[in-house]
């Protein structure tokens, strides 16, 4: 008995080590390089346990933040999701990793304004942004340092 609980134990902190690897994998920035004009071209993902979205689409001064958003924690599916609005149109994203460089992101387009434009379902795949680390340089080493013998000025 005692040996199936410890087994029982070790399979259970396994799987509890192993959903914790794969919620990492959302987190990071992540950026689209093929983005046109209005197209989402960076998603930034924080949190822990509770994620967040920053959206961020292309537009003619550069990158145009469009705020912050709470995703829905979809994890047993295997995705995040999370939507946000702006003044023409609503999108929903679901993004899914696909492995820990690449994140698959699905959205869904729906119009809002009187423009008559149709729903449009398009996947786009990002990659996660990796920042090098700058190392510090270390200072140089000094040499062994020996007392100095007092010297006294002769007559």
């Amino acid at each position: 008995m005692k040996h199936f609980l410890i087994a029982l134990a070790i399979i259970f902190f396994g799987m509890g080590t192993a959903a914790a690897a794969d919620v990492d994998q959302y987190k990071g920035t992540w950026t689209y390089s093929s983005a046109g004009t209005g197209e989402i071209n960076k998603i930034v993902i924080t949190g822990s346990g509770k994620y967040d979205a920053r959206i961020f689409e292309k537009c003619s001064s550069g990158n145009c933040d469009m705020g912050k958003y709470n995703c829905s924690n979809a994890l047993t599916a295997g995705y995040l999701f999370t939507s946000y609005q702006n003044d023409a149109s609503k999108r929903d994203l679901r993004l899914t990793p696909v492995n820990t460089s690449t994140l698959e992101v699905k959205v869904h387009t729906s119009f809002t304004d009187s423009s008559g434009s149709p729903a449009t379902d398009k996947t786009y795949t990002f990659r996660r942004l990796v920042v090098q680390q700058q190392q510090t340089p270390r200072p140089a080493e000094q040499p062994d340092l020996k007392p100095m013998d007092r010297v006294s000025p002769r007559p």
